[in-house]
């Protein structure tokens, strides 16, 4: 009862209780000796630890539900175990590693994981700069699931990074106002993409709806996947937001915060993109030596590490 009722009792304002429901189930199922659900449990455990930012924690877990994988071998845990480890590659930069796992993870086609791995391989492919790969099997799945806000939102997304920028303001004004959107696993992340989206496009109206939307979320993690993909502070994506509103004083405090954040996750694909949205900060405010070079430096990690699309932006 306890698993099945977990991602209806999931809430936003509240995650410390995502870590202990999670905890309560590994405890149930370890002494009734129920290996699925005490890797479903675990794997809960890293998604909680993940949103709260607790890397340390959420690397146990991972370890954990590896070896349990491992020893009570069943298709399910092996492939959700390698996603996990796919979703720690991504956050450390590894994209070679990453791509690598995610390979035999969408071989596997394991069903509960084989989605979530398709999420994994979009945000690699945002990362590489090879996201034009996914534009048509992305279109299919909208089709496919048109209910689902977070696969429109993500559509415009890809299509910003395609530099079509009125396309994407047709598919965000289709897609409706994000408050309207239930409130399940998908619309952190699904919004947290829109407000990429926004303030690439400029778009100021919708960009201050979002503001005050995700504002009390602030402190925590956004995660996809069923804890197999990092997306970032939420304060990264409320300082986007400020930045294209032109509250500036707001978006220097939120992205020092998701600076932070990023650098307690080691998370350095999003340590750079923060340090990237802090460089055009100072530009607006009318630094341009300060933000050039912050901005060369950006570029030189970036390329370092694969980051094509990022190094672009930054350059």
């Amino acid at each position: 009862v306890l698993e099945d009722t977990s991602l209806a009792r999931w809430r936003p304002l509240a995650p410390e209780s995502w870590s202990a429901l999670n905890l309560d189930i590994v405890r149930a199922s370890r002494a009734s000796g129920d290996y699925d659900l005490l890797f479903q449990g675990m794997k809960g455990l890293v998604t909680g630890y993940m949103e709260i930012g607790d890397r340390a924690a959420m690397d146990r877990q991972i370890d954990a539900s590896a070896r349990l994988a491992q020893a009570f071998p069943a298709p399910y845990p092996c492939a959700a175990a390698g996603a996990m480890r796919a979703g720690q590659a991504l956050l450390d930069g590894d994209f070679a590693a990453a791509e690598r796992l995610l390979a035999e993870v969408l071989a596997s086609g394991v069903p509960g994981v084989t989605g979530p791995a398709l999420v994994q391989l979009y945000a690699h492919r945002l990362d590489t700069g090879r996201i034009g790969e996914l534009e048509a099997p992305l279109r299919e799945v909208v089709k496919g699931a048109p209910e689902v806000a977070a696969w429109r939102y993500a559509r415009a997304r890809l299509l910003v990074e395609l530099e079509r920028d009125d396309e994407a303001s047709e598919v965000v004004a289709r897609a409706g106002p994000p408050d309207d959107v239930p409130r399940d696993r998908t619309w952190l992340p699904g919004v947290a993409g829109l407000a990429e989206t926004l303030y690439a496009l400029g778009d100021a109206a919708r960009a201050d709806q979002l503001y005050r939307l995700l504002q009390p979320l602030a402190r925590i993690n956004v995660v996809s996947g069923g804890g197999s993909l990092y997306y970032g502070s939420v304060a990264h994506f409320l300082g986007l937001l400020a930045l294209a509103t032109e509250r500036h004083d707001e978006a220097r405090a939120h992205f020092a915060s998701a600076a932070r954040m990023h650098e307690r996750m080691r998370a350095r694909p999003w340590w750079l993109r923060t340090r990237l949205a802090q460089a055009e900060l100072r530009r607006r405010c009318g630094e341009p030596a300060e933000a050039a070079a912050e901005a060369s430096r950006v570029c030189t990690e970036a390329e370092a590490l694969g980051m094509t699309g990022l190094a672009g932006r930054a350059r």
